[in-house]
C-alpha cells in the first residue's frame, strides 16, 4: 500500500512507525501530521524524538504529545 502525503510547508517534521504515519498533539487543537517549520535547535529536536519514543512504547497512545506547545510556532 503506497500513501501520498501532500505537504504545503517547505520544511515538514514527520514521524513514521511500521509504515504509518503518527498522529502528533502540538497544541494547535486536533491530531497535526507533523511539525512545520524548522526546529529551534539539537535540543528540541531530541526532546520530541523522545516524546515520540514514549508514545510508540506506550501502546495505549492513540496520539503524541509534543513537549513544546507549537501552537503560536509561526506566529500567528
Amino acid at each position: 500500500c503506497v500513501q501520498e502525503f501532500q505537504i504545503s510547508e517547505p520544511v515538514v517534521t514527520l514521524f513514521f512507525f511500521r509504515g504509518r504515519l503518527l498522529p502528533l498533539d502540538l497544541g494547535k487543537g486536533g491530531k497535526q501530521r507533523g511539525i512545520p517549520g524548522v526546529l529551534a535547535g539539537r535540543q528540541e529536536f531530541v526532546e520530541l524524538v523522545e516524546a515520540v519514543c514514549r508514545g510508540v512504547h506506550s501502546r495505549g497512545a492513540s496520539i503524541i504529545v509534543a513537549p513544546k506547545d507549537y501552537s503560536m510556532a509561526c506566529g500567528y
